[in-house]
């Protein structure tokens, strides 16, 4: 059974591992960009990511990412290879979850954020346009794989990665804004299929001004809060590392160095570990 995701209220100094949650599938972070050398087969190949976390506070938004991409589908084996995950365009910080691509079907939800990032808007409308798209998008990449690729279309509805989930964040009206959509699709009874979206926006629906998104695999991150307690002395940028370091360190499936680490704050974008990968 997949693991819930789990998005939880922080502050600066110490983190609060719940305090405010929403329950979803397990879902995990990347932007499949470009093959590796030496690995075409993953063009043709459907891109699953693995686990990020991210602090927003009044001050500033703070993200990490593994960097263990995961490709299934076209009847060859699961692989595994170092991806991209976290992106920048101009001010604005994103990346994509769970399901993130299928170059050979024309699912690229990385290419159709970049599209609408290039039109000066609120980030918040371009949210509601970007929950339009992607979610006419999702329908019809799982109606072809539910045609073509049975087993893959059963785990893009049930598996542990299942549905999409894109994450944005900008610096915007003297604040770090950070805005998440989770895309799941459902069977009914009699089978059609159908698109259900939940948004999480911070500030608006965090009561405190302060929220973390952790999203991906979260066991460790869950036994260390357990036996240690859900408070932890560390700033935005320290807790993002921290955190996806605890799953690498319990050898989680799919989760694998290096880590990259950004900081969005009214300065503008750092890279506090990798680098940018500008559209």
């Amino acid at each position: 059974m997949a693991q819930p995701e789990r998005w939880g209220a922080m502050s600066p100094t110490r983190l609060t591992l719940a305090a405010v949650a929403f329950v979803m599938p397990q879902i995990g972070l990347t932007a499949c960009d470009a093959p590796a050398e030496g690995s075409a087969s993953d063009e043709n190949a459907v891109c699953y990511g693995t686990t990020i976390v991210a602090v927003r506070t009044p001050e500033v938004f703070a993200m990490a990412a593994d960097g263990e991409g995961t490709f299934k589908g076209r009847g060859m084996p699961t692989t595994s290879r170092l991806v991209s995950k976290i992106f920048q365009k101009a001010g604005l910080l994103y990346a994509i979850s769970g399901l993130t691509k299928d170059a050979n079907r024309g699912f690229d939800p990385a290419a159709a954020i970049a599209s609408f990032i290039s039109v000066p808007q609120p980030l918040r409308k371009t949210a509601n346009d970007l929950e339009r798209i992607l979610s006419n998008s999702l329908r019809n990449e799982l109606t072809t794989l539910r045609a073509e690729e049975p087993a893959l279309f059963r785990h893009a509805v049930e598996g542990d990665s299942r549905g999409t989930s894109i994450l944005l964040a900008c610096w915007e009206n003297e604040e770090p804004l950070a805005i998440a959509i989770h895309f799941l699709g459902v069977l009914d009874e009699e089978g059609k299929l159908t698109i259900r979206t939940t948004r999480l926006a911070c500030p608006g629906d965090c009561p405190n001004g302060t929220f973390t998104f952790f999203l991906g695999h979260h066991t460790a991150i869950d036994k260390y809060a357990s036996e240690r307690g859900n408070r932890i002395p560390m700033s935005p940028e320290e807790s993002v590392r921290f955190f996806v370091q605890l799953e690498i360190d319990a050898g989680t499936p799919g989760v694998g160095l290096p880590i990259d680490i950004v900081r969005l704050d009214r300065n503008g974008i750092s890279w506090l570990s990798g680098k940018s990968n500008n559209e």
